[in-house]
């Protein structure tokens, strides 16, 4: 069984944060520069958006997950996602189910996301259906500048990215009728 602390609430509520405010203006740049209105009458408007909203997320979290145990909001709080039992890096199967956990979490009204304030061993849905448990990681002091050269790398990719498909999306104004 893992000796170390689990996270709480609300330091796991800000590494989310953090998440959020990083990825969602890229997707949200990019469903815009492609797309136009951002309001629509679709799920999914189009091949980009499939690509921007769903399949880019879900790979940047589980590129983050088998690198680090943690996404970048974590890093940036010393957190670390490791398997319930021996505090050892999940396994494969182990980061599926925790990702399809979140939609479990997400659908009543986010409710075992927040069940962490509930729960005695500060335990969401999706830790528990993962046996996964988020700790604390003291010994990574290293970690942090790491974050901050990925980080800065990322930004800089984004920004390139973005810029290229500005000019792809405005190139003859054809490219968003050509996509619908």
């Amino acid at each position: 069984m893992n000796t170390q602390k689990p996270a709480g609430f609300f330091i796991r509520a800000c590494a989310e944060l953090v998440d959020v405010i990083l990825f969602y203006p890229v997707i949200f740049c990019l469903n815009w520069f492609t797309y136009g209105a951002v309001v629509g009458e679709k799920l999914i408007r189009g091949p980009i958006e499939l690509l921007t909203s769903w399949v880019l997320p879900t790979v940047i979290i589980f590129t983050c997950w088998s690198f680090w145990s943690a996404t970048p909001g974590k890093l940036l709080f010393s957190l670390k996602i490791v398997n319930k039992e021996n505090s050892s890096k999940p396994q494969f199967t182990a980061w599926i189910i925790r990702y399809l956990g979140y939609f479990i979490s997400s659908i009543p009204v986010f409710l075992g996301f927040i069940w962490v304030l509930f729960d005695k061993n500060n335990e969401s849905w999706h830790d528990k259906l993962s046996k996964t448990i988020v700790i604390r990681d003291t010994s990574s002091g290293k970690s942090k500048s790491k974050f901050i050269l990925w980080t800065l790398v990322a930004a800089i990719v984004t920004f390139l990215i973005i810029l290229s498909i500005t000019a792809l999306g405005r190139l003859g104004g054809k490219f968003q009728e050509t996509i619908r």
